[in-house]
């Protein structure tokens, strides 16, 4: 069975195959022998499909193979000599045009140094040392005004950092007493003419814990001021209510009652006179508010104390 060395149409770059000559789609041309050498037929490929081949030999094929191993070789030669040839010529010119902007600049130079040359030959030597001197002089103006300068702004920095450490020691004075004031060892009195002291550290501890609203803050004060005994054993005032319509409690300590919703109404700012310039009716209003807050807070103590009795007694 004879073989052709097929050259693949429109592919690049060239690719050569071997095939059987019953793969021609033309079956009136496989008889043809050395005639087709040279054509371009339609070859059968995988699958049915057709593809254009350029018929270069007919042979056997072991021998078509070795010619067209040859030719791949032959044709990535040319392709690496093409990719190599460009390179070359690149290189040539890079080298060629540096060395023409060396001469012209060694041509400037020369020039130039030239024309230097021609312009002092025409200058007295007297002048070109004014010049020099000239020269000499407004560097040494420059240096002495440059460290004036310097001189003028150490001399400002200097004061400022003298003004900032006065400064400074006198707020460390300050914090320093300031701290020895609030020492969390020291007792604040909780309402001024009470004579009730609380420590200053636990105080704000309970005002942190109490941040919700000022009744929690009075009922929290309660807790720590008055013993559980205290608490489950009296009433705010001593008052007949609803709530203890046959057999009033004792009134609890009013000292210590009386500090508590003091310190609360200044905490709140109600107990500073009202400011001057505003009207009557301003004023009136600013009354209620007053009385409507000492009410709110004096239920909600009578309250607080009404529920820890009924805790004690329910727990008995």
């Amino acid at each position: 069975m004879d073989y052709l060395l097929i050259e693949w149409v429109d592919e690049d770059p060239k690719t050569f195959s071997v095939v059987s000559i019953d793969q021609l789609a033309d079956g009136g041309l496989r008889s043809s022998g050395r005639k087709l050498i040279g054509k371009t037929e339609s070859i059968i490929w995988t699958r049915g499909k057709e593809f254009l081949g350029r018929i270069l030999n007919i042979g056997g094929c072991d021998e078509l193979t070795v010619e067209a191993d040859e030719r791949a070789a032959q044709v990535s030669d040319d392709e690496r000599l093409q990719k190599v040839e460009p390179t070359r010529k690149r290189s040539n010119i890079s080298v060629d045009v540096p060395l023409k902007k060396q001469k012209s600049r060694r041509n400037e130079s020369s020039d130039r140094s030239r024309r230097i040359g021609d312009i002092l030959s025409h200058i007295d030597s007297s002048t070109i040392e004014g010049i020099l001197a000239d020269d000499s002089n407004q560097h040494n103006l420059e240096g002495e005004q440059e460290e004036s300068n310097e001189t003028t702004e150490t001399n400002e920095y200097k004061g400022k950092y003298r003004s900032l450490r006065t400064k400074y020691r006198e707020l460390k004075r300050k914090y320093k007493e300031l701290l020895n004031k609030t020492n969390e060892t020291a007792d604040v009195e909780l309402y001024e003419g009470t004579g009730l002291k609380m420590n200053v550290a636990e105080l704000a501890s309970i005002k942190m814990m109490s941040s919700q609203s000022s009744s929690v803050l009075a009922r929290n004060l309660f807790r720590r001021l008055f013993s559980a005994e205290e608490l489950t054993g009296h009433s705010l005032y001593g008052k007949k209510c609803n709530a203890n319509a046959t057999l009033p409690l004792p009134e609890i300590d009013p000292a210590r009652r009386d500090a508590v919703i003091g310190y609360i109404i200044k905490e709140d700012g109600f107990d500073t006179p009202p400011p001057a310039g505003i009207s009557i009716a301003e004023r009136k209003s600013l009354s209620k508010v007053r009385k409507r807050f000492k009410r709110d807070i004096t239920k909600s103590l009578s309250d607080f104390l009404r529920e820890e009795s009924r805790k004690f007694q329910n727990a008995t």
